[in-house]
């Protein structure tokens, strides 16, 4: 089987080619679900590894299948593919030629490491038993890519038994990156409840008949909300909730009264979410019921936190060790964002790398998500050896 340290002249005569790819898809970057060139362009990479490659998986995503010598476990490499609307204001030679458009938060570089991640290892397909199969996800910004993929029938074309992804991570220097088991993104729950209440229906000029105060309604359930988190919410981790839109229409003569609102629920432990989300659901029908109110529902985002998978974690940490030492290893890593990526990881053990590519020296400080993003590129040959051999790693355990 071939280590960390077998692979290294592989990864470093990638170089070249994988800061030029990186740069390639730099130049045009596409909105979510419309990152066809993109799509395009990865597959052709893949396909000219000799690798089965399926597009169009939800839209745009890609799939590739490499076989090993003999069958045993499958491994996905997962990388994102689409990019932010803003406009780029780097001024680098390899700025974004498509106006308005951004790879911004770094998929670019995520799909050009994962792509020579399948170089690496094509090179070596008979070096190994079982396969690793290398998606490029559409749509991870609006975090709708992953459900729509498996809507599509991805887990029909591979059921991996591992799954392996990397961020970039402009809060970590150059030359190390983050690597731990455990949680690590937020989850994200959002909901719109939609509640109606009783038409009135009387003769004019007689008595007026009760009806429900909606006004009162709304502010009942919001201040039932607020206290059942408050307190079924006690965690040692951050809970955040919060009712995002809150709107009423009192009902009137032949017009149902209504209480419209979104609420958003964000936490690192997924037991007390699925009991958080249940409760807030039974509490909002309680309160419905009484009013003699009808309800609708609408979910918006239901992602899990992210959870890194100790065996998956500790095969990247090994690489780790070896290609840039313990002392470049961070740990205890944790941010309030959400990625769609936890659905890969609730159905298959997997890790995020997240790859640092802070360089203070060459004035490479910015963070994700503004017009002057940018990385350090000599980081890119460490993530693709570390996700190379993890999955060498882990494609021949057991």
């Amino acid at each position: 089987m071939s280590t960390a340290t077998d692979i290294r002249a592989d990864v470093s005569a990638l170089k070249a080619t994988t800061i030029a790819l990186r740069r390639e898809l730099h130049q045009h970057p596409e909105l979510a679900f419309e990152e066809t060139w993109t799509a395009a362009r990865l597959a052709s990479h893949l396909r000219s590894l000799g690798l089965k490659v399926t597009e169009g998986i939800g839209g745009t995503g890609v799939l590739g299948l490499l076989e090993g010598n003999i069958p045993g476990r499958t491994v996905l490499v997962r990388a994102d593919m689409d990019a932010v609307d803003m406009e780029e204001m780097t001024g680098t030679p390899y700025t974004s030629l498509n106006p308005g458009r951004n790879h911004c938060c770094g998929h670019d570089i995520n799909s050009a490491v994962v792509a020579s991640v399948a170089s690496v290892l094509a090179g070596r397909r008979h070096e190994f038993s079982g396969r690793v199969a290398f998606l490029f996800q559409p749509a991870d910004e609006p975090m709708r890519g992953v459900q729509r993929m498996i809507d599509d029938g991805l887990w029909d074309r591979v059921s991996p038994d591992f799954v392996l992804s990397l961020h970039v991570e402009p809060f970590v220097d150059a030359g190390r990156c983050v690597v731990q088991s455990g949680r690590i993104w937020s989850s994200r729950d959002a909901r719109v409840y939609r509640l109606a209440t009783p038409a009135l229906n009387f003769v004019p000029g007689t008595p007026r008949p009760p009806s429900v105060d909606t006004v009162h309604l709304a502010m009942d359930i919001v201040t039932a909300l607020n206290d059942f988190v408050q307190v079924e919410g006690q965690s040692p981790d951050p809970v955040n909730f919060r009712i995002r839109t809150l709107s009423v229409e009192q009902a009137a003569l032949g017009a149902a009264g209504r209480v419209e609102f979104e609420y958003n629920l964000g936490l690192y432990n997924n037991d007390l979410r699925q009991r958080l989300v249940d409760g807030i659901d039974a509490r909002v029908r309680e309160q419905a019921t009484a009013a003699g109110a009808e309800v609708e529902v609408t979910i918006d985002y239901a992602l899990p936190a992210l959870i890194n998978d100790e065996r998956v974690a500790a095969a990247l940490e090994r690489a780790a060790n070896d290609v840039i030492g313990p002392d470049n290893v961070v740990k205890g890593w944790r941010n309030g964002f959400a990625d769609d990526l936890s659905l890969l990881f609730d159905r298959a053990p997997g890790c995020v790398l997240l790859l640092g590519t802070r360089n203070e020296a060459k004035g490479i400080t910015q963070i994700w998500h503004t017009p002057v993003f940018d990385i350090d590129e000599e980081v890119l040959p460490t993530g693709v050896h570390l996700l190379a051999a993890a999955a060498l790693d882990l494609v021949g355990q057991g």
